[in-house]
């Protein structure tokens, strides 16, 4: 972390601890599998409209935690095929109200 930003360093020469919610109660989830071989290329975004012949949302909901995140490596960092996909979980309750 002390390596410059670019050279190895992260998040300008800091670091963060955070503690989950204890009882956390999602109203709304999603799984996603994502394959991709340039992780920094990615945004992910979910939205919801109540007009069904919309074709953008009323609402989005961002995930900056991976936007653009990683350099152009697979999603997992390694090179094997397995390499390029990533399962994880996003908490949608706020489109949900």
């Amino acid at each position: 972390m002390a390596d410059p930003y670019g050279g190895g360093g992260i998040w300008d020469n800091a670091f963060h601890v955070i503690y989950a919610k204890a009882d956390c109660n999602p109203l709304l989830t999603a799984k996603i599998t994502l394959m991709h071989t340039c992780r920094e290329q990615i945004r992910v975004r979910m939205g919801v409209t109540t007009d069904l012949t919309s074709e953008i949302p009323d609402f989005v909901l961002g995930f900056p935690i991976f936007d653009f995140q990683g350099s152009c490596k697979f999603m997992l960092g390694g090179t094997t095929e397995e390499d390029k996909t990533i399962e994880f979980g996003l908490d949608l309750t706020p489109l949900s109200i």
